[in-house]
């Protein structure tokens, strides 16, 4: 029980106070929790929320926000968990405790993404920060639980949780049930409702005058979220993505279908060759198996031949290998035998060289052994030197340590006396601290009585000074009231100064926004002028391609012409074939082919070489020969060779006459050709002369007395013989020269087109950079005109804002003389307690003085604290006595195992002293004794060595005879072995012959397995008995030339032709079904189209209506209207409002006042909830620009409400809170960290009214 009464305010105040809670700084009948449990519900309160609960209307909805839980998001750092139910819900507390974070959590799970709205500066934000005391988190959740037992939300589940989690590290989730989604899933999930980011369930602090700040436009989108719009407009921009991706898919197959028709073209015309090629190739096949079978059959007798050859070869060899073997045997026996008498000579002169050896080493071991004798006097000399000294040594060390032992015994006696002494001495300190201890006792336990005292006087005196601290603090909020009073006349004026600068900003934004849509407008042409230019560019780059193509298929053509020597006889085709398979070498070319002639001089060289045009230079002369051989085999095949190894014989006719008026000069001079031909081109030109016409040819022929032929550039001759001969006729090889200019000339065009068409492609590049350029000006201008239209209306919520603002400081002057009367009754209830706190801290502190002055009574005695020093003194004396003879102890136990250590030492050196002394004396008599018997052994030793001499020359003399015989079998086995060389070498060629055979044999066989997958056998079997060898391999021979004619066959051409074909025709078809398919998606978003503008002019007709009926309830009276800018168009149209108050002229919004403002918006807010429910809505702080009579009207609309709809309140209003059924208190025990304190109004009714039973009896 709190001892003050609940009906004095001041009573209140500290009863919640000590409950944990405080007052509403201006309602004293509304308690906020801070902590602890709630207080006993305010009596009145409670009563006029029974009322309020009995005048409910009976709610229907089942759809509803079941629970908000939140963990780490902005202030609420623990888990925190708001419980919702059906109706109206209160959430309360200061400011700045947190209400809001709630707000912006809701928004924050629903996929709020706006920075502004949430009210951060970073997505990071929404993360616990940390304060002093606790921590910063590493994530934030939210997560809501709606009741969907109607199945209004598009699921089966009846309970649907919808959370989202953000990590610092920038991951993200949506979760819907626990199973991670997408942002999207979350938005079609509440698609149509009302509910979600941008849609009008969650009207923010402050917000609720932004529904008429904003654009027409923008309130048109909130219209189309009650009427559904935006359902449709999904689907319709679903359905322009789906046709933009069609559009895209039809121009890259109408693309494909150009280039395969394009590239068909030129594949029929393959295709052709290739079937033709393949007609051709099989009966070639057919003929050459018939030939590779008689070929096999002509190899294996010319391979059987070889065989003979080879075996008669092979007897010869091994007849003279056998002979060669003897001799090699007869010679590697005296060879071995040979070697043995020279290894034993080697051996003898080994153990000669041995025996000297021996006998020098005899004689140097006894110089060294005299030397040894004389070293060991001097070592054994030393050691006894040595051995005296080591033996005085031991004998020094032996009586110090005898010393010190001594003195050891002397000082263990003093250490125990010592110890006994410190022993009595400690037991001495020990009973005077005993009794110094006991006094100190009884001193603290005085001090402690004292200190309670003291404590308790502090009590009181901080009680007294919080009463003070109170008293001040009451004062100077009156004073500050007082001087708000004063500021707030200020600030109004402030605030008339700040609206003309608003207004001036907002005329600066709409001129930029001019200017802006004026760039945009610029950079828009200018991108379609770009997208012209290249379009232009690109027909002009395919019409270049295309010209490419065209002689690049015309250089294919005379190159593959060139290639097969169209023009020229059967016969100097079938030469050059034949070269070309390398079945003949040496084949350099043709004469027409070699010449580099200009085009005004073709007919003149034609008439001048004639036939010669198609003569074959050769190698040398073998080389024609082994061709002409090649053409004898051949039917009606003919042609002429010219061996470049021929030698020619020019005398030369003398001096030309082409001083002549229209001679051009010699043939030979006014061509071009290899150097490395001029032997051919010289006897063919060299008397060949060149006129402009007949009669300057007939002038140059007399001139030179018939000793040149004259040709002219028309190709007129005058022969030597002076005949007259027209123009060349049809000679073979004629038109090599045009042929060869024309590919010049082509690929000379080739090279022009090519360099145009890679400038084309730059300059394209360059076009689509600019075109780039131009769209990135174009979306940078869209990009300025968005942020200006965005600052425009942000100029123009600015401008609101201050209106508003304006109009709650003049509200708020009237609420501060009510203030300053209600904190001076709390003043002089402070005093009275002030006095009450001073009165028992003067009875405390008596107490606390008597005490002292018992503590001082016992302090005053004789101390004895100095004895006790004394004594501890003593005591570390005698202990630092007792400390030094140890150490010397120690000392000298140090001092005596070192002595010991060196005596030892000395002893074993003494020892080892006396041992080497008896080693170097036997070692002296070993050594006399041994030089004395090698004395001995000298002689018998140089004796054998003369023996030894005699042996080895008897020994030289039977190896040289040994060394003769060798010889001459060495001789005959060269004999031998050149002999067998030259008949292996026979042997060889015979091999050779028969292994290339044999490879020919071998591929035959591989090329009728790889090419006819047959053996040799079998193509035997299957060759005709009536076929005539000679007259098959003249048809072969035809059919290799007709397929040279042929070219390059593609022989894939057919294939890939038939391919194209088929996919020509598959994509034309598909082609067709995305034309359908874009027709359709066209009618399907007219279809949307009509039906989102349907639906959008049946609700926005009834939001209308509803609009109307609750502005005349909110202002008892008056008119309001919705209409559309643009009637024609109302998908793209604004909603402008149009009100007009009771008494009032018809007003433009902004003339409003703050709270009529309110009202308007509050009305258009609940008509959109008339016409489309959502399943909750929270609200803000709507309630604050309205007076008590304006809340009760708001409040009697929000329960009417109730039936469809859940709110959630945030509210200081107490009229407001009477009317929820659940509140819901914010607070922060501690700074920095939200708590909530949840209470149900009816069980804060049953407590009140058991408190109000329990008083009396108190």
């Amino acid at each position: 029980m709190v001892e003050a009464s609940h009906d004095h305010p001041t009573g209140r105040r500290v009863a919640a106070e000590r409950a944990g809670c405080f007052l509403h700084p201006h309602v004293p009948s509304v308690v906020y929790a801070t902590g602890g449990h709630w207080p006993h519900w305010p009596q009145e309160l409670s009563q006029r929320r029974l009322y309020s609960i009995r005048q409910q209307p009976a709610r229907r909805q089942t759809v509803y926000l079941k629970q908000l839980e939140m963990r780490g998001f902005k202030s609420f750092a623990d888990q925190t968990r708001l419980d919702f139910g059906p109706g109206i819900t209160g959430i309360v507390g200061p400011n700045g405790v947190g209400k809001s974070n709630v707000s912006d959590a809701i928004l924050w799970v629903l996929g709020e993404q706006s920075y502004r709205t949430l009210r951060t500066e970073n997505s990071q934000d929404v993360i616990f920060s940390g304060t002093a005391a606790r921590k910063a988190l590493s994530m934030a959740e939210v997560s809501l639980t709606f009741d969907n037992s109607d199945g209004r939300l598009p699921t089966e589940f009846s309970e649907v949780n919808i959370s989202r989690r953000l990590f610092r590290s920038g991951e993200s989730q949506y979760l819907i049930n626990k199973s991670v989604c997408r942002l999207r899933d979350v938005r079609d999930l509440l698609l149509g409702t009302g509910a979600g980011p941008g849609a009008y369930s969650v009207i923010g602090q402050g917000e609720i005058d932004t529904i008429l700040s904003i654009r027409s436009e923008d309130r048109r989108e909130l219209i189309e979220e009650v009427a559904g719009v935006r359902k449709y407009r999904i689907r319709r921009d679903d359905a322009t993505r789906k046709l933009e991706r069609t559009e895209a898919n039809l121009t890259r197959i109408s693309d494909i279908v150009y280039e395969l028709a394009s590239q068909r073209a030129p594949l029929e015309k393959q295709a052709e060759v290739a079937r033709a090629y393949r007609e051709l190739d099989e009966r070639l096949r057919y003929l050459e198996r018939q030939l590779l079978a008689l070929d096999f059959q002509k190899l294996s007798d010319a391979r059987g031949h070889a065989i003979n050859e080879s075996a008669i070869a092979q007897a010869d060899l091994v007849a003279t290998r056998s002979r060669l073997d003897q001799v090699e045997t007869e010679y590697t026996r005296l060879k071995a035998q040979l070697d043995d008498r020279d290894s034993a000579l080697q051996k003898l002169h080994i153990i000669a060289g041995q025996k000297r050896q021996q006998v020098a080493d005899a004689r140097q071991q006894r110089a060294v052994g005299r030397e040894r004798l004389r070293s060991l006097d001097e070592l054994i000399a030393a050691t006894d030197e040595d051995t005296k000294g080591w033996a005085e040594r031991v004998e020094a060390l032996s009586g110090q340590v005898e010393a010190l032992l001594r003195q050891h015994r002397e000082l263990s006696d003093s250490l125990a006396d010592a110890e006994r002494t410190r022993d009595e001495q400690a037991a001495r300190v020990r009973n005077a601290e005993r009794s110094l201890q006991d006094r100190e006792n009884a001193i603290s336990a005085l001090l402690e009585q004292r200190n309670e005292a003291l404590r308790r006087v502090a009590a009181l005196e901080n009680e007294a000074s919080a009463l003070a601290d109170l008293q001040t603090d009451l004062t100077e909020r009156a004073g500050r009231l007082r001087a708000q009073e004063q500021t707030l006349s200020t600030r109004v004026g402030e605030l008339d100064g700040g609206l003309s600068a608003a207004a001036a900003e907002q005329q600066q934004t709409a001129q930029a926004l001019e200017g802006a849509t004026a760039r945009r407008g610029r950079a828009d042409a200018a991108t379609a002028a770009a997208r012209a230019l290249l379009r232009e560019h690109r027909a002009k780059r395919e019409l270049l391609a295309a010209a490419i193509g065209r002689l690049r298929e015309r250089n294919d053509v005379l190159t593959e012409l060139q290639q097969a020597y169209e023009g020229y006889p059967e016969g100097l085709r079938a030469v050059l074939a034949a070269a070309g398979d390398d079945a003949l070498t040496g084949i350099e070319g043709v004469i027409g082919d070699m010449l580099n002639v200009e085009e005004n001089l073709e007919r003149a060289m034609h008439a001048a070489l004639e036939d010669c045009l198609g003569w074959i230079i050769t190698a040398t002369r073998d080389d024609a020969l082994a061709a002409l051989e090649y053409l004898g085999s051949l039917d009606n095949a003919r042609a002429v060779f010219f061996p470049l190894d021929t030698p020619v014989m020019s005398t030369g006719p003398g001096e030309a006459p082409t001083g002549e008026a229209g001679c051009l000069g010699s043939a030979a001079e006014l061509v071009e050709f290899p150097e490395r031909y001029r032997s051919v081109f010289e006897p063919l030109l060299g008397e060949v002369l060149v006129c402009e016409d007949l009669p300057c040819a007939l002038r140059v022929h007399a001139a030179g007395a018939g000793r040149y032929r004259v040709v002219t550039r028309a190709g007129e001759v005058v022969e030597k013989s002076g005949a007259i001969r027209s123009g060349p006729g049809d000679v073979p090889g004629a038109q090599a020269f045009g042929r060869k200019r024309e590919l010049e000339s082509i690929q000379a065009q080739l090279a022009v087109l090519e360099d145009a068409l890679s400038a084309a492609w730059q300059a394209e590049e360059r076009l689509e950079a600019e075109r780039d350029r131009s769209q990135a000006e174009l979306q940078a201008a869209e990009d300025d005109l968005g942020e200006l239209r965005t600052r425009k209306a942000q100029a123009d919520k600015e401008l609101a804002h201050l209106q508003s603002t304006r109009q709650a400081a003049q509200s708020a002057l009237a609420e501060n003389a009510a203030d300053i009367e209600r904190l001076e009754q709390q003043l002089e209830g402070a005093r009275e307690r002030h006095e009450a706190a001073l009165a028992g801290c003067r009875e405390q502190r008596t107490a606390a003085e008597q005490l002292a002055q018992e503590v001082a009574r016992l302090r005053g005695s004789a101390d004895p604290t100095e004895a006790v020093e004394h004594l501890r003194t003593e005591l570390t004396e005698r202990q630092v006595a007792l400390a030094e003879i140890r150490e010397r102890v120690a000392s000298i136990e140090h001092t005596v195992d070192r002595l010991k250590s060196d005596l030892n030492r000395a002893q074993t050196e003494h020892a080892r002293a006396t041992q080497e002394r008896k080693r170097l004396t036997q070692e002296q008599e070993s050594l006399q004794t041994g030089l004395e018997s090698e004395q001995g052994g000298a002689g018998e030793a140089e004796a054998e060595l003369q023996k030894l001499d005699e042996e080895i020359k008897a020994r030289v003399d039977e190896a040289s005879e040994l060394r003769e015989q060798v010889a001459a079998l060495d001789g005959s086995m060269r004999k031998l072995s050149h002999a067998a060389t030259e008949q292996n070498e026979r042997l060889h060629r015979a091999e050779i012959a028969c292994t290339r055979e044999e490879e020919r044999l071998q591929a035959i066989t591989e090329r009728l397995a790889h090419t006819y997958e047959m053996t040799p056998e079998q193509a035997a079997e299957l060759v005709a008995e009536d076929l005539d060898e000679n007259a098959a391999r003249r048809e072969a021979r035809a059919l290799r030339s007709h397929i040279r004619e042929l070219g390059h066959v593609n022989l894939s051409a057919i294939d890939e032709y038939d391919r194209l074909s088929s996919r020509e025709d598959y994509l034309r078809k598909q082609e067709e079904d995305l034309r359908q398919a874009r027709d359709d998606l066209l009618r399907v978003i007219a279809e949307i189209d009509q039906a989102a503008e349907a639906a959008f002019m049946e609700v926005f007709g009834k939001v209308r209506e509803a609009f109307s009926r609750t502005l005349q309830r909110l202002f008892d009276g008056g008119e309001g209207e919705l209409k559309l800018t643009d009637e024609e168009r109302p998908l793209q149209a604004g909603v402008d409002i149009f009100v007009q108050l009771p008494g009032k002229r018809p007003q433009n919004l902004m003339m409003l006042s703050g709270g009529e403002r309110a009202k308007v918006a509050i009305a258009l807010l609940f008509a959109m909830l008339e016409v489309n429910p959502s399943p909750f809505c929270l609200l803000d702080e709507i309630d604050a620009p309205l007076d008590d009579a304006n809340t009760e009207r708001f409040g009697d609309i929000l329960q009417d409400f109730t039936r469809e709809t859940q709110f959630i309140i945030i509210t200081h209003n107490p009229h407001t809170m009477e009317r929820v059924d659940k509140l819901h208190g914010i607070t922060m025990a501690e700074p920095g960290a939200s708590k909530v304190i949840s209470v149900k109004l009816e069980e804060a009714q049953r407590q009140a009214q058991s408190q109000r039973n329990e008083v009396p009896a108190e």
